[in-house]
Parts: structure tokens; C-alpha cells; sequence
């Protein structure tokens, strides 16, 4: 059931926000931890932080594919009692989901690992939803969850078809298969995208050796320092048989690249080194994606001209 709360609109309009930078998790035992989350979730150690107080450390981890950030903290002086919902704090952690089928191939992952879990939780109200909960080692609630509402304002981009590929978890960021056979796909990009007013092609100045860049010409007025990567740099493509691209998206437009499947953050932003703006867009196998590519392209070149997109 839903229910309806009266709010109280503040005459304060609070700044913006990205969205939700990372979850920090008190944790038991932190070796035992982070092999589950390794296991289970698909997760990698992006780097060990120290806390600020000088006691204890935490293991940061990652999903190379998404923008989902954990760290794992360890407190020496931490009561080692399991986790509770029922004490003030953090109730459980909910991760997204693409479909409903994917709900269906978790819960085939999680019983593959023998890792219990609840029965499947359906409604159509307030929209379409679906959800699955398990726990972590310290008791801790996981909640896999799909909506099939529209979200508002976020702009519709197809589905990419088949799982994401493999990509690296260090620099340079590169894709690591699901490669075309040849760079055609990403030529023809790279032609039209020339052609577009005041953009330059040429040598990347920030990526691998020979991977090919489009920039804005430095006599034209520019958008956000978000929607480059390096100087009037806004998007390139990479080399070396890897033909994968990095670009700078609007939030909304990379949030949707992301979620159908499209993209994912660049490495770099996990750990805060580059903007939620960059992200990498999976190399083009056929016309149909070297279409949707070069709509997001576009997109990159707009942002860029600190124009509104039309994707």
C-alpha cells in the first residue's frame, strides 16, 4: 500500500546534486567481506583508504561496468555484532536492476553460490516493480531491484543487446572484448562527426597512442568543464584493436547510456580522478549501434557547445 505524506515546500532551493557517490559499510571481518562481495556481486578492490581519523582503513571496491562504489570499512574498536535494520542507521542497501529477466538470472547466480535468499517480491503499484533480497556476512540486507516506471526526465535510448563486455580495471580504461572485426563502425563516426561545425579531428591528447580525438576549434565558445576530458577535447576513440570511445555526456543522457546498456563510468570517476560526465561508449558491432553511438556523438558534441541535446 501507499501512502500519501503531506510536504512542507521550503523557500530554500538546496544545490545540485550527481546522485549517490558511494556507500561506505562497517564490516566485521574485512578479508571475509571483501571475498564475498568479489564472489556474489562481481565486485574489485579499486584501492585501500585510510580513515581520516588514523584508526582503521577502508577497502574500496568496484563494478568496472557501473557507477556502483562500496567501501568496506574497517573500525578496530567496532562492537563485531551483526548487522540490525531495527538500530538507527542505514535498513539495507538496494542495487538497480536493468529488467525484470534479470532478477530471474540472480537468483540463478545466487543459488549456483548457494547464498539464500527471499522469495521474489511483486507489485504493479505505484509502477511496476520487482525485487529480490539477500545478506551479506555481517547480516546485511542486499536488495536487487527493478522498476518498470518511466523515469521522469531521464531521455530513451534502445537497449544494447547481449551482456556488457569485460573491460579493464586500471588505466588505460579499454574494452576488453566484444570487439568488431574491423574499425569501420568507428571511421564512419569520425567522418560525419568532422564534418559537424567547428569540430577538429585529431591525435588524442589525453588517451593511448593513436587513439583519434574530436575537440572543438579553440576560436569556439565552450560548455561546462564537464564536457571535456582535456582542453576543447570532448570525445575520442580508442586504438590499438581496442575500438571502444570515451565521451563526455550530460548526467541524465550518461545515467540513460548506462542503465540501456550503452556505457559505463570512466574508471577514473569511481575514485573521484574524472567527472560522472565521462563515460566510455562500448565499441559499435554493426550499423544499428554505429547509429545509437553516433547519437550519443552527437550528443557529446553538444554538450560540448553547451547546447541541449537531442537524444
Amino acid at each position: 500500500m501507499t501512502t500519501a505524506v503531506e510536504t512542507h515546500p521550503s523557500t530554500l532551493t538546496a544545490p545540485a546534486l550527481t546522485g549517490l557517490q558511494h556507500i561506505g559499510l562497517t564490516v566485521r571481518d574485512i578479508v571475509a567481506s571483501e571475498a564475498w562481495y568479489t564472489n556474489v556481486l562481481g565486485l574489485v578492490r579499486a584501492f585501500v583508504e585510510p580513515h581520516a581519523t588514523g584508526e582503521g582503513y577502508a577497502v574500496v571496491m568496484t563494478h568496472p561496468s557501473t557507477g556502483l562504489f562500496v567501501g568496506l570499512d574497517h573500525h578496530p574498536d567496532a562492537d563485531r555484532e551483526m548487522f540490525s535494520p531495527l538500530r538507527t542507521g542505514l535498513d539495507h542497501v538496494a542495487l538497480g536492476l536493468a529488467s525484470r529477466e534479470a532478477i530471474d538470472e540472480w537468483i540463478a547466480h545466487l543459488d549456483t553460490l548457494g547464498v539464500d535468499h527471499e522469495a521474489v517480491f511483486e507489485s504493479a503499484e505505484p509502477a511496476p516493480h520487482a525485487l529480490v533480497v539477500f545478506r551479506d556476512p555481517d547480516g546485511i540486507p542486499i536488495e536487487l531491484f527493478w522498476y518498470g516506471g518511466e523515469t521522469a526526465g531521464q531521455p530513451h535510448l534502445p537497449l544494447r543487446a547481449g551482456s556488457r563486455p569485460r573491460t579493464s580495471t586500471e588505466l588505460p580504461h579499454c574494452q576488453l572484448d566484444q570487439q568488431p572485426e574491423d574499425s569501420r563502425h568507428v571511421d564512419a563516426i569520425l567522418a560525419e562527426a568532422s564534418r559537424w561545425p567547428s569540430v577538429l579531428a585529431g591525435p588524442s591528447a589525453i588517451s593511448v597512442e593513436g587513439a583519434r580525438a574530436l575537440m572543438l576549434d579553440a576560436g569556439t565558445a565552450a560548455g561546462p568543464k564537464e564536457a571535456f576530458m582535456v582542453g576543447q577535447e570532448f570525445c575520442h576513440v580508442h586504438a590499438q584493436g581496442d575500438f571502444s570511445l570515451h565521451a563526455a555526456l550530460p548526467l541524465p543522457l550518461a545515467a540513460a547510456a548506462e542503465h540501456s546498456g550503452w556505457a559505463e563510468p570512466h574508471f577514473l570517476a569511481h575514485t573521484g580522478q574524472a567527472p560522472a560526465t565521462i563515460v566510455m561508449l562500448y565499441a559499435p558491432r554493426d550499423r544499428a549501434e554505429q547509429d545509437v553511438v553516433l547519437g550519443l556523438v552527437r550528443a557529446s558534441y553538444e554538450y560540448a557547445l553547451n547546447q541541449q541535446p537531442a537524444v
